[in-house]
This record gives C-alpha cells, sequence and structure tokens, in this order.
C-alpha cells in the first residue's frame, strides 16, 4: 500500500491495514478518513500532535472577540427559536 497523505478508504480496507496505517499516521504522515459501505459512519485516524495541534487552535480562536460575539449571538438566537417554539405550543 502507498502512503499518501490524507485519504479515504472503507472500513475493510482499513481493518486489513491498521498496523500501517497507526504507523504511517502516528509518524505525522497525515491522516485517514475511513468509511462504512453506505457512508453514514465515518470517522478520521489522526496523530495525537495533530488532535493536540487542533485542540490548541480552537483554544486560541475561542478567546478572541469575534468568537465571543458570534457566541453570543447564537446564545440570543437559540433563545428566541426556544421562546418561539413554546409560544407555538
Amino acid at each position: 500500500m502507498a502512503d499518501q497523505l490524507f485519504r479515504t478508504m472503507h472500513v475493510s480496507e482499513a481493518q486489513r491495514f491498521l498496523p500501517h496505517l497507526h504507523q504511517s499516521v502516528a509518524q505525522g504522515n497525515g491522516r485517514i478518513h475511513i468509511v462504512d459501505t453506505d457512508g453514514t459512519l465515518n470517522c478520521v485516524l489522526l496523530s495525537k500532535a495533530e488532535l493536540d495541534s487542533l485542540e490548541r487552535a480552537l483554544e486560541i480562536m475561542s478567546e478572541g472577540e469575534h468568537f465571543k460575539a458570534a457566541c453570543q449571538t447564537l446564545s440570543r438566537l437559540a433563545a428566541t427559536d426556544i421562546i418561539s417554539d413554546v409560544a407555538q405550543a
């Protein structure tokens, strides 16, 4: 199996190559999108280092004023929808 940085594979193929995929991804060589037959169940195999980087990026973004303003707007919209739903009931 040739190394590819970002690829999609069926779960049965991923099962056959799991040790190789694990080694490749853990060494920082991309991520693997794994799908089932009908495409309803999806997951991504990625390295712990990449996960840590993504989590850190989210932390940084969540500290920004634009993110806080977006959260406040969403909260107001959600509250409006809840009040609207109750009024219609």
